[in-house]
Order: structure tokens, then sequence, then C-alpha cells
């Protein structure tokens, strides 16, 4: 049966597209359910509206809520070894899993848009620090428009879906999709160098490349490395649904937690690590023992230059020569300026 739509519904329609506020876009909404024809032929589009106002009316109460507690900031200062986002669809258990991980205190509801503004975390993995941002869920409509900006400042994504989902394919159909059209690019992300862990799973649809550039020295699109972390491992069917998404989900190691049982925390915790794309190293006075505790972190393939760098800026221009104890030497071997350090390795500067 046809829908019929009448000109009042088509321009209550058309002021929800405009809308710019939450607000605008409940008042849409009723009016939409207000002038649409009832007949068999709208039974589905008027049960789609009392849904979207249904949602629309719990994210305006969360965010009245949140104004309340504190003043809104969108930006995180970055701190420790990197910055991993959190991103993935409402109820997927991103916060339960930043206050497993970390201890932060988010809150955590069983209700959709529970985070309403970004949640920083400090999540310690051997002796560094990584900060974890939680942030508010994908949502084709109600997603803040400052998320995007969010996501692009983070240095690497962990992508949270939920195994306790009867919707899961479809959310992590439209998560994936949200990201390409918010030319967030995706690459594989891996656990750190000293480590061989193994996924859970690994996605098998082909990850999209990022646009080509319209000339050779255009800057090429940036990319973040990213896992998928399939949360509630704990729920019923979770085993089956982990079988079921590697199905749809790119080529990216899925990595199966449970912020309840602990499940998988520890593994997570040094694939955070890994997305960094980081290594230790450690340094030490001639004579002296090192601080196995307090390593200086640096990009993986860097240079003992960039190491001295990191240490003081003095040490670049006065750097005379330089010992290193590691897996990939000797112990004590002297080394050249451009040696490419290792995760672990020990180095003496003398300057």
């Amino acid at each position: 049966m046809p829908a019929n739509l009448t000109p009042a519904y088509l321009a209550a329609e058309r002021r929800y597209r405009e809308a710019q506020t939450l607000e605008e876009k409940l008042e849409a909404l009723e009016e939409m359910l207000a002038t649409i024809p009832k007949h068999k032929g709208t039974d589905k589009m008027q049960a789609d509206i009392k849904r979207r106002i249904s949602r629309t009316k719990d994210a305006i109460l969360n965010a009245k809520k949140a104004g309340a507690r504190h003043r809104v900031s969108y930006t995180v200062r970055r701190e420790g070894a990197g910055q991993v986002a959190l991103v993935g669809p409402a109820n997927a258990g991103k916060s339960a899993l930043l206050r497993a991980l970390s201890g932060a205190q988010p809150e955590v509801a069983d209700y959709p848009f529970t985070t309403r503004s970004p949640q920083p975390g400090m999540v310690a993995w051997e002796n560094v620090n990584v900060q974890v941002i939680d942030l508010p869920p994908f949502d084709p409509e109600l997603s803040p428009p400052w998320l995007a900006g969010s996501i692009h400042a983070a240095d690497a994504l962990a992508v949270v879906l939920s195994l306790g989902s009867d919707d899961l394919l479809h959310e992590a159909e439209d998560t994936f999709g949200l990201l390409r059209r918010q030319n967030t690019w995706l690459r594989p992300g891996e656990p750190p160098v000293s480590h061989h862990l193994e996924p859970s799973a690994v996605g098998r649809v082909p990850l999209p490349a990022p646009p080509v550039p319209p000339h050779e020295d255009a800057p090429r699109p940036k990319t973040w490395s990213a896992v998928v972390v399939a949360s509630k491992l704990d729920a019923p069917g979770a085993e089956a649904r982990l079988e079921l998404l590697t199905e749809v989900c790119p080529a990216l190691p899925i990595v199966a937690v449970s912020a309840e049982t602990g499940a998988g925390l520890d593994d997570l915790k040094a694939w955070l690590f890994g997305l960094l794309e980081k290594i230790r190293v450690y340094t030490k006075a001639p004579g002296k023992k090192p601080d196995l505790s307090a390593p200086f972190v640096v990009p993986r393939g860097a240079t003992l230059l960039d190491v001295a760098e990191a240490v003081h800026k003095d040490f670049v221009a006065n750097l005379k020569s330089a010992r290193v104890w590691g897996d990939g030497t000797f112990d004590g071997q002297l080394v050249p300026k451009d040696y490419v350090v290792r995760d672990g390795d020990i180095i003496e500067l003398r300057a």
C-alpha cells in the first residue's frame, strides 16, 4: 500500500534533516509522527519514527545529566606512551571496558548514549602507560558533530563491538561504514614487537584503500592502526557470534574480551601498546645500572640519534660514542649513530 505522504509530513521530514540540535530533531520527529497518514502502508514508518523519538529523548536526557555534572571538553591532552580511542555503536561495552582496563570511573549503564563526552583512562602495561579514550557511540543521526575530530586526534583506534548483541553484524557494518564516511582509514594493528600474541580471530573482508592523492606532491591520507575488540565474551552465544563477526569484519585482528570476568584483558593491554607502533629503550650512565622502570618510548625504526634527542637535545650535537646491551648485539657493543634501536635495548650515551 502506498504511503501517500502529506505535504505537512514532508515539510517536517525536511526540518528533521536540517536540524542542528537534538531538541530541533525531536520537535521535527514528533511533528512527523503527528502528520503521517495512519494506515497499514505506514506502519513500519510509524514504528521507526517512534524508535527515533525514544532514542533522541534518551540522548537529550543524558546530555543534560552530563552538562549538570561538568562542563564538557572535547579535547583530551595526550599522556603516556600514546592515545587509543575506543569507538563503536551504543551499548557495545566501551565504558565498562575502560573501567576494567584502567580503573577510571566512567558512567556505565544499560541504556544508549551514556557517554556524552570523551572519557580518558590510563592503562598500565608492564612498565608503560597507554591513554585510552572512551568516545560517544556511533550513530548516523545522533553522534555529536565533533566526534570525527576526536577520532582523528587519536594515535590509534580500538573498534568495540558487542558479542552479546543480536544486531552484531549490522552494528559492525554500520560502524565501519561510518568510519569510511568520516575519512578514517584503518590498517591492521600488531602486538608489541617483544610479544608474539595471536588475536582471537581475524576479519575476512578486504580493507578499503584510502583514496589516491590527486598528484604526487599531495599529502597521502592518514591511516590509523586498529584492532577490533569483541566485548562481552561472557554473553550467551558469544563464541558463535565471534565466528560470524569474522565474516563481515575488515581484515583486522579481533581480540575477544570480557570486562565482567577479565578474560582477554591482559592480552588486550599488550595490543593497545602495540597499536602505537612504538618500542621501549633504556639508558644508563657509565659504570651504573639502568633504571628499567622508566623506559624512553620511541617509534619503531628509531635510531640512536632519535633516542639521544629524547634524552636531551644537547646529546645530538655532542654525542661521541654509544654502547648497547640488547638481543641484537653483544653486551656493551659500540654502535654507530644510525643504529636502529630495538625494544628492550639499554643504551649508554657518551658526550
